[in-house]
């Protein structure tokens, strides 16, 4: 048998024991291949990074999250059975899951050698034992177990149903501000008003500060209705609410799905409900959803783009690449900088903006290294302008990774010193991802670069996150002004108005003044006629382009 045929083989088997039991995880080992397969069950409930992993990866993940309690016992267990003392290893521990809670399990497992006694596969099941009960303890009302079989139940009758769903956010911050007990109090009034406002329906606690309420029968029709309830429970969370008196902030997140939008089974249902939950958490918003077959499809996709992008930040930023904008100096219509700016590339997905994977990436430790390498392949493409022009400048987006890391400076200071570019040429830009500006540790860092003779820019200044604040107490040359302003600003004079008094500030202030997102001549005469602007930057002079266009529109307006 091939080891294709053999994989294939197994995976029909891990399909059997889930339709046949919730809380069975079969698994098998191949050493002649050097791999290990898990069931979906349990690579989701335990959070493996893949079902299929190599041997060592899996051994040193698995051990890692035994309890320490048992955790020498099990790999004792284990190793006993590979010396041959054993023929199998059976053995009973508590294991973290994905969520953090440690969990009652069990191994019954079998190791085969071949002939000359080496082992060779590796096979058996793990057992959860929380998964026995169908009953959530502290509500009383069915959980995941119970709702998974529920919904292989209606399958096999080749029946259709609906899910509403939702999951609560900053609970974390309920338990350890108020305690436990306040926590699964609220937790206990959330389950109460939701069988008021459910009716008939039954209710299903699928975690922590996750639910569900299944409707037996076909909810084509009825999403206004379903919808309804969610905003109903949703009103109760984020208003009604309080601990002693005391009204407490819990967001919320959810929505719904129909059978017949999707393939009847049972495994694929629960994996399309465990992606709903997950894409709904990251959402960010409290917007009711209706999860249909491509909605998800368009998340899956996301999700895989964002993996390939890790995978390339970890593989010496493999596919990053910088493109930069031109800056401006209108009065002479010349290039006084560039703005570079990252993108990620492979060949079937093009180029990629930040837009689409930043805040994932960003908080990969591997993050920290890609926000220097980009400020060093930014001085490195400059320099030749540079010679050209004493003044010309280079700017770069600061990220959140190098405002909080505390080898940046030292880092800084090398970078310039190999590349050997004055100071002055470097422009660090601030920009809105920065939201946390006004502490002590970013002001010292700011005055410091400010005080080598960094030039330091503000950007986005006019957004949702800006205050006056930022301008009288943080050193910076230059204020970039938000392109919020420069939409329909001829149009708005509430916009002119509250333009014209930022402007007099910073000038006052004798700091800069550039704007972004300049599309057209009208817009930019639009704001020389009225703002006597020297600085600007946008479409209209270029798009974000790779060095050798870059040097060709140098080239065409600096002549």
């Amino acid at each position: 048998m091939s080891i294709e045929e053999k994989i294939a083989f197994f995976k029909e088997m891990f399909k059997i024991f889930s339709e046949v039991s919730g809380n069975i995880y079969p698994f098998w080992a191949d050493y002649n291949e050097g791999l290990v397969y898990w069931s979906d069950e349990i690579t989701e409930y335990l959070g493996f990074p893949s079902s299929e992993m190599d041997v060592n990866d899996a051994e040193c993940f698995y051990n890692a999250i035994v309890h320490p309690r048992d955790r020498v016992r099990y790999i004792e267990g284990a190793d006993a059975m590979f010396r041959g003392e054993t023929a199998g290893f059976n053995c009973n521990y508590l294991i973290k899951n994905k969520n953090g809670d440690y969990v009652s399990f069990t191994t019954r497992s079998k190791l085969l050698r071949d002939r000359n006694g080496v082992p060779s596969v590796y096979l058996g099941v793990v057992i959860n034992h929380d998964a026995d009960v169908e009953i959530d303890d502290l509500t009383g009302v069915g959980n995941k177990l119970a709702l998974i079989a529920r919904v292989r139940y209606f399958i096999s009758e080749e029946r259709n149903f609906g899910l509403m769903f939702f999951g609560l956010r900053n609970f974390d911050y309920i338990n350890s501000s108020y305690g436990y007990d306040n926590g699964s109090d609220l937790i206990i009034r959330i389950v109460v008003k939701l069988k008021e406002l459910s009716g008939s329906n039954i209710i299903y606690r699928c975690s922590g500060t996750k639910f569900a309420v299944f409707f037996d029968q076909d909810v084509e029709g009825m999403e206004e209705k379903i919808k309804g309830i969610y905003e109903k429970i949703r009103d109760f969370v984020e208003n009604d609410l309080t601990i002693n008196s005391n009204k407490v902030s819990i967001g919320i997140y959810g929505g719904m799905i129909n059978s017949k939008d999707f393939i009847s089974s049972s495994e694929y249902i629960n994996n399309v409900l465990y992606q709903a939950f997950t894409m709904g958490r990251n959402s960010g918003s409290d917007k009711f959803v209706y999860y249909n077959e491509n909605i998800l499809l368009s998340n899956r996709r996301q999700q895989e783009m964002i993996y390939d992008v890790i995978r390339c930040l970890n593989d010496n930023y493999r596919g990053f690449l910088i493109v930069y904008q031109p800056i401006m100096n209108v009065k002479e219509n010349r290039i006084i900088g560039m703005e570079a700016l990252l993108r990620w590339q492979d060949s079937q997905r093009g180029i990629i903006t930040p837009g689409n994977f930043i805040d994932q990436i960003e908080k990969e430790a591997a993050f920290y290294g890609l926000s220097n390498w980009i400020i060093k392949r930014a001085i490195e493409d400059s320099k030749e302008f540079m010679r050209k022009d004493p003044d010309f400048f280079i700017s770069v987006n600061l990220s959140h990774a190098q405002l909080h890391n505390d080898r940046f400076m030292s880092d800084l200071d090398s970078i310039l010193k190999e590349e050997d570019i004055p100071y002055k040429n470097l422009n660090l830009e601030f920009t809105k991802r920065c939201r946390i500006l006004e502490s002590k540790e970013i002001r010292d860092k700011m005055i410091t670069m400010f005080n080598k003779g960094v030039r330091l820019v503000i950007d986005d200044y006019g957004s949702s996150y800006s205050s006056l604040n930022l301008l009288s107490n943080y050193p910076a040359d230059r204020i970039k002004i938000s392109r919020e302003f420069v939409k329909d600003i001829d149009k708005s004079k509430t916009k002119q108005i509250t333009l014209n008094a930022i402007i007099d500030c910073i000038r006052q202030l004798d700091k800069e003044v550039c704007i972004e997102g300049i599309e057209s001549e009208e817009v930019l005469k639009f704001f020389v006629d009225n703002y006597n602007i020297r600085y600007a930057q946008g479409y209209y002079y270029s798009k974000p382009v790779v060095l050798t266009k870059f040097r060709e529109l140098y080239e065409k307006m600096n002549k």
